[in-house]
C-alpha cells in the first residue's frame, strides 16, 4: 500500500484555489460552506521516517502549507481526482526523480487532488 503524504494550505493563510472552488460549487450544492483542496502524494517504496524527513524540502512550502504523513481519512464528504494510469504527470515524475537523487528508492509516485466538502450537505 502506498504511503500518503497530504499537503494542505495553512488555515491562517488565504487559499484562492479552494475559495474559487467553493464559489463555483455553491450554486449546485446548497448548504456548502467551504471546499478545501488537499494534494495527496501516493508514494510506493518510501518509509514513513524518510517521508517525514524529506517532505519539508520536496513536497510542500512551509510558509503557506502544512503536511501529514499517513493521516487518518478525513471525516465528512470528499472526493479524489487522479490522472488515469499511463497518463504522464510531470510533477509526479519530477518528485520521483528528486527522491531518487536524494538516495531513496521509491517504486512509484502518483498525485491525487482531494476535495473536502464542508457544510450541511447530504451524502
Amino acid at each position: 500500500m502506498p504511503l500518503r503524504i497530504e499537503v494542505s494550505p495553512r488555515p491562517d493563510r488565504a487559499d484562492p484555489a479552494s475559495e474559487s472552488l467553493t464559489q463555483g460549487l455553491k450554486p449546485v450544492l446548497p448548504g456548502l460552506t467551504a471546499a478545501r483542496i488537499v494534494t495527496v502524494y501516493l508514494v510506493e517504496g518510501l518509509g514513513k521516517d524518510a517521508a517525514q524527513r524529506l517532505a519539508p524540502s520536496l513536497f510542500f512550502d512551509p510558509v503557506v502549507e502544512t503536511f501529514a504523513v499517513d493521516p487518518p481519512a478525513p471525516k465528512g464528504l470528499f472526493f479524489e481526482i487522479a490522472k488515469r494510469p499511463g497518463v504522464m504527470d510531470p510533477v509526479a515524475l519530477s518528485a520521483l526523480e528528486a527522491l531518487k537523487a536524494l538516495g531513496e528508492r521509491p517504486e512509484g509516485l502518483r498525485i491525487v487532488r482531494r476535495v473536502v466538502l464542508e457544510g450541511k450537505l447530504k451524502p
